[in-house]
């Protein structure tokens, strides 16, 4: 029986030949591999902005037009029941106020965001850009808690409907409380939406006439005054 003994190799430099092609076929493969994975995570992170962009257009937006659009006549109710409260108490004169306007309470959208985070498209943007996507959707936890705030206020302030002309100074002083924690609200409110349309705008997000008016249009009936002149700048 004859063994066959595989061939030695012809010295340390055919050895070091060999060794370098497999190490240079390693190098190609991996690099190669990190390409292509390069090449999804910037796929991902193209469609994840898109997704983000047309969230915080179609769904976010509109909801902070209108509350830009009528936090003006928002404040005006609140001053016109704060006088009619003090007229009584000051001057005894009855009080009659207007009907009482709730702000609609909106939800604000993340799913989009929500979803860069799981798939991990957020974490392979640059730093920058991260936290870019990321500023106007750290608000609206804020506008959430500010706008559940705003409807216990008016929930409290819904006793004017019962209130006789000569309200007692518990209930006068109850009513001028919720007053100041609406307008508060208000302004907190409005102000979140400021910063909201700011961060939306360094991340060139547009916002066409039908995404302005979308909700201003729809419930110009809450505050006729401020949503005739929204419709009318747009």
């Amino acid at each position: 029986m004859h063994f066959h003994l595989p061939k030695p190799l012809h010295g340390w430099r055919e050895f070091a030949g060999e060794v370098t092609i497999i190490v240079i076929g390693v190098l190609i493969a991996l690099t190669a591999e990190q390409a292509v994975e390069a090449m999804h995570w910037r796929s991902g992170a193209a469609e994840a902005e898109d997704a983000m962009k047309i969230e915080l257009a179609d769904d976010d937006a509109p909801q902070g037009f209108e509350r830009l659009a009528f936090s003006a006549c928002i404040d005006a109710q609140l001053n016109r029941l704060q006088a009619a409260l003090v007229a009584e108490r000051d001057h005894r004169l009855p009080f009659s106020p207007a009907k009482l306007t709730t702000p609609h309470f909106f939800t604000w959208d993340s799913d989009a965001f929500a979803r860069s985070q799981e798939t991990g498209a957020l974490s392979h943007m640059a730093t920058e850009r991260a936290y870019a996507w990321s500023s106007p959707y750290m608000l609206m936890p804020d506008i959430d808690a500010a706008q559940v705030r705003e409807q216990v206020d008016y929930g409290e302030l819904q006793m004017i409907d019962a209130a006789p002309p000569h309200p007692s100074e518990q209930m006068r002083t109850q009513l001028l409380e919720a007053i100041a924690k609406a307008r508060a609200d208000n302004a907190l409110l409005t102000q979140l939406a400021h910063s909201f349309f700011r961060y939306a705008g360094t991340l060139h997000v547009s916002f066409t006439d039908a995404e302005r008016n979308r909700y201003v249009t729809r419930d110009s009936y809450l505050f006729p005054a401020c949503g005739a002149y929204a419709a009318a700048r747009t």
